[in-house]
């Protein structure tokens, strides 16, 4: 994915087997920070389609110390279908 430009800048990698992703139906496989621009997903059933998306969010501290996210929308879904067994 492309990184989004600022500091305090996370990503979360969502992945279903779902074509509509619906949240139910979908995992967070990882959040990612700084210069991480990529992920691994482990565990795949073999011949098999996968459907991913992404987002963005920046977190911060308040001066009361509670943490909050502003986040972007999904990237557009993409799909990858293991290899046979």
């Amino acid at each position: 994915w492309k990184q989004v430009e600022g500091s305090n800048i996370f990503y979360e990698v969502w992945r279903s087997t779902d074509r509509n992703m619906e949240y139910k139906n979908c995992v967070c496989i990882g959040i990612y920070g700084g210069s991480t621009l990529t992920c691994t997903s482990k565990l795949l059933k073999p011949n098999t389609t996968y459907y991913y998306k992404i987002r963005a969010y920046y977190r911060y501290t308040d001066s009361n110390g509670t943490v909050h996210k502003v986040y972007t929308g999904y990237s557009s879904i993409i799909s990858v279908t293991t290899a046979k067994s």
